[in-house]
């Protein structure tokens, strides 16, 4: 059995009447690999104490017992390597550099990624994967979704399949302003707004959608709030819909529980907007070396024709759009200035002269990452629309080069098909033939051999 509660003194989930989508209390979740019984403890949402209200324009500060503990438990790096992990994937908080290095990290030593059979996403309303006997979950690193729609983070599905007290629990977060942008644009949210004024800039779309928002939410002040994947993306996307929205609690008083639930639940929050220094951090708690954090970014937005360069540019809002993101957008920007001020505090534990050893071990890793991978003469635009430098006539021979220029989409149905006892060519995988998927198993064994040499013999 399985209780998902958190200490009686930390204000966590939802009153019970919230719950409506959830199985009642004492239900098996039946996945077959093995079957569940998950027991959900009933919270309830207290009042902020006075001294933590967020006001406009500030951050929540780390109370001294909270601090406390984290500068105990987490100011010296872990002395035991740590490779069982569940990473929490926000919406356009610049994940898939993470995520390629989490791929990674598995397939070099042969770990077991908790997936949905045959999808790039973590349906949490399907069965997860079996896996052979005697063998177990090691990472989750994708989207959670339902079938039909998006979703958002339960515990009470990943607990029993990745149990918090074995597994080290992280997420990210990313400047509200800029992450906002970057999911409406990339989602094309303002599509139908666009249709109707063509020659509309980005500040314009902007303007008629939030005013489209206030006058269909009945804006009614402070406590009026809307959470979904477009408004308040991040915390949609961590739960934060099931916090009281029926009840006579305030919007500070939910936040404030919110919070304090993300506290508890996740090991570590990354900053997308210091993802180094999150990466030095992280790697400290998981006992790594410098090597398994070097990265490559992926996903960079497209530019404006006639710029020639790879490097993303942050979106420019006026001080109007900026004004009326922190307005409904309210929720996102106080979750997001707690864990900013947390890293800071965090960083603080770290001594200087690791932290600056660190991050140029890291940057010199990137750079020979990149140049040992891609061609920088050459520049090419993606499906999705964002541009990447190709692999180099070099990157092309080496195994893990090739890995960061392969579509998660292609990685995570490998990889569920390498771990499928039964996979053969008449399994049905949508819109990946059966060569693409032993290509790209056969691209993991390359790698595995690569990292522990090219004459070892390695078996799951």
């Amino acid at each position: 059995v399985l209780v998902l509660g958190i200490d009686q003194n930390i204000v966590a989930a939802v009153n019970q009447a919230e719950l409506d989508d959830l199985p009642p209390t004492t239900t098996a979740v039946d996945y077959g690999n093995p079957t569940q019984i998950v027991e959900y403890s009933n919270f309830t949402i207290t009042a902020p104490r006075e001294e933590e209200h967020l006001q406009e324009g500030t951050e929540s500060e780390p109370r001294e017992e909270e601090a406390s503990e984290h500068l105990q438990n987490e100011g010296s790096p872990e002395t035991q390597v740590r490779s069982k992990l569940m990473f929490f994937k926000t919406h356009k908080c610049g994940t898939s550099s993470l995520v390629s290095m989490l791929y990674l990290y598995g397939i070099r030593r042969n770990l077991n990624f908790l997936l949905t059979p045959y999808e790039h996403q973590f349906f949490t309303d399907r069965p997860p994967q079996v896996l052979a006997e005697s063998q177990h979950y090691d990472i989750l690193c994708q989207h959670h979704r339902a079938t039909h729609s998006w979703d958002f983070y339960k515990p009470w599905i990943v607990h029993p399949l990745l149990p918090k007290e074995e597994t080290f629990y992280f997420t990210i977060l990313r400047d509200p302003t800029f992450q906002f942008v970057s999911n409406f644009e990339f989602y094309k949210h303002g599509a139908a707004i666009q249709e109707k004024n063509p020659d509309a800039d980005l500040e314009t779309v902007l303007e008629i959608y939030f005013d489209g928002v206030a006058s269909g939410s009945g804006d009614s002040g402070d406590d009026s709030v809307i959470c979904n994947r477009v408004v308040n993306p991040m915390s949609f996307d961590l739960g934060f819909t099931r916090f009281g929205k029926h009840s006579n609690h305030s919007l500070d008083s939910r936040i404030h529980a919110f919070i304090d639930f993300l506290d508890a639940e996740f090991d570590f929050v990354m900053i997308t907007d210091r993802f180094d220094e999150s990466l030095v951090l992280l790697r400290s708690y998981l006992g790594w070396g410098v090597e398994d954090i070097v990265y490559m970014k992926r996903m960079t937005r497209a530019l404006p024709e006639g710029e020639e360069t790879s490097e993303e540019k942050k979106p420019s809002v006026s001080a109007r759009i900026s004004s009326l993101l922190k307005k409904y957008n309210r929720v996102d920007y106080q979750v997001y200035r707690h864990f900013h001020k947390k890293l800071r505090e965090k960083l603080k534990t770290l001594h200087k002269r690791h932290l600056k050893s660190d991050l140029e071990a890291l940057k010199k890793g990137q750079t020979e990452l990149v140049d040992g991978c891609l061609d920088l003469t050459k520049l090419s635009k993606s499906t999705l629309g964002t541009v990447f430098h190709p692999l180099s006539k070099k990157g092309k021979q080496k195994p893990s080069c090739r890995l960061w220029s392969t579509s998660d989409i292609f990685v995570s149905k490998a990889l569920a098909a390498e771990q499928d006892p039964t996979f053969c060519r008449e399994t049905p995988v949508k819109r990946t033939s059966y060569e693409i998927i032993m290509s790209n198993i056969k691209l993991f064994e390359s790698i595995r051999r690569e990292f522990l040499g090219n004459n070892t013999e390695i078996s799951r």
